[in-house]
């Protein structure tokens, strides 16, 4: 047996271990937070539970081994996906008025508990009155943009998130690796509403991305690869929607140049 098999065993032992060790159903956020109360309450969205452990003098600010915080595992999608009778929404409300930061950053400095709530606008307005950047989501995407990625499945409640980030300040033109803007995202996993959010807020149709590209140019490119596989049988219209309303404002542009 060579030196890459044996490395490639021991890799695979790790993981099968790690798989037992977790009980072999869990997620690594859920392993992260058995042993720790407060975050399980929070995960869980227990509220009585997690009112009850701040009472008795929890540590607000405690971290799981990847560096997350209760407010973190609270607003995060897993967490509502895994426990949707939970009321993670209250659990926010409750970790703030315990004296959570809003900006709480993970332990390696990357993410904002913003980054997890966009999917939910009753987190980001909790947030955001506490003092949240409504910029700053991930150290390489803006919330604004995170938000962009939820419209296939819950592009409602993601354009919501995105009105208040933008009422709070966010920069709707502001661009993360590769120059993908919000609208570039919203025009290829969003909804008619969501894009239309943005362009009335100002976002730049004459953007170029980091390859050269116009935003038009990348956003019909992406909208045929992903074309019936997002937003179900509606993706087709939905794109073509989306795109009328990109031509339509880079037309406007044009004629105001």
């Amino acid at each position: 047996m060579d030196r890459n098999q044996k490395a490639a065993l021991i890799l695979v032992a790790a993981v099968l271990g790690f798989w037992a060790w977790t009980g072999g159903n869990e997620t690594l956020a859920e392993s992260s937070v058995r042993e720790k109360p407060l975050l399980r309450a929070a995960y869980a969205g227990d509220v009585d539970e997690l009112k009850r452990l701040l009472a008795a003098g929890a540590n607000v600010s405690e971290m799981d081994r990847m560096g997350r915080t209760a407010l973190h595992h609270a607003v995060n999608l897993e967490s509502v996906n895994h426990y949707p009778e939970g009321n993670h929404v209250a659990c926010v409300q409750a970790l703030l008025k315990a004296g959570a930061k809003a900006d709480q950053r993970t332990a390696d400095g990357t993410e904002a508990p913003l980054y997890g709530a966009v999917h939910n606008p009753d987190m980001v307005e909790a947030l955001l009155a506490a003092g949240a950047d409504a910029h700053f989501g991930m150290q390489y995407r803006p919330a604004l943009i995170a938000a962009a990625y939820f419209g296939a499945g819950m592009c409602t409640k993601a354009t919501e998130s995105m009105r208040l980030l933008l009422k709070a300040g966010a920069d709707v033109n502001a661009a993360e690796s590769g120059g993908f803007t919000a609208l570039s995202a919203a025009a290829v996993y969003g909804c008619p509403g969501m894009v239309k959010l943005l362009l009335d807020s100002g976002a730049r149709v004459d953007h170029r991305m980091q390859n050269g590209q116009t935003l038009l140019e990348w956003v019909k490119m992406a909208q045929a690869m992903h074309q019936g596989t997002l937003l179900g049988t509606g993706g087709k219209q939905v794109h073509a929607d989306n795109w009328k309303l990109l031509e339509t404002a880079a037309a406007q542009a044009a004629r105001t140049r």
